[in-house]
């Protein structure tokens, strides 16, 4: 599930063509690795790509889309139910992470564009010192990552870091925001 970028919304077809955040997407997708590694793992992978690239969706779906790797989008699934089945995220920047990290699943963060996101966006956290997941920055790298997950490390090992981030980790976060929003039930 990777995230939108805004300086990207306006290209020509022939330039999002030529851009790093398709070319990333699909060297991945079409690594011979990657895809042995969830042929023989039987892996489920879907790649869910964000609604403000619906424009260029024809260009990813058109890359790969087998009975173990497939594109749906916002259209197709429920993002909560997504993230509640999944055992993993495979991500760049996306919040999703923050709901994986709660759940204690393990997070790959394929950072291949850090320095442009950095330059054209900013960050809320420190790349290179804050992040809650592993950090991939080539496709090798996000194989290597996504091998030990899976033969060796089902969780995450940065869950250690939830309690820095979230306050509560138990069945009431609605009742609060209720209460915040409503005032407490008398």
């Amino acid at each position: 599930m990777m995230t939108w970028r805004e300086w990207l919304l306006d290209l020509t077809v022939e330039e999002f063509i030529r851009s790093d955040y398709l070319h990333a997407t699909a060297d991945l997708l079409n690594d011979p690795e990657f895809n042995h590694l969830i042929i023989s793992k039987e892996l489920n992978v879907k790649v869910i790509l964000h609604p403000f690239m619906k424009s260029y969706e024809k260009h990813f779906t058109s890359l790969k889309d087998s009975g173990s790797l497939s594109f749906v989008t916002f259209d197709d699934v429920s993002i909560k139910d997504e993230v509640i089945e999944a055992d993993m995220l495979l991500t760049d920047y996306t919040s999703v992470s923050w709901d994986f990290l709660y759940q204690n699943k393990p997070i790959i963060f394929y950072m291949f564009d850090q320095e442009a996101m950095e330059a054209e966006r900013g960050t809320y956290l420190d790349l290179d010192k804050d992040l809650y997941g592993y950090k991939a920055k080539s496709t090798k790298e996000v194989f290597d990552l996504l091998e030990y997950i899976v033969t060796q490390a089902p969780a995450n090992p940065f869950y250690e870091k939830a309690g820095d981030y979230f306050d509560y980790f138990d069945q009431e976060n609605c009742r609060r925001l209720a209460d915040k929003v409503l005032g407490p039930k008398v």
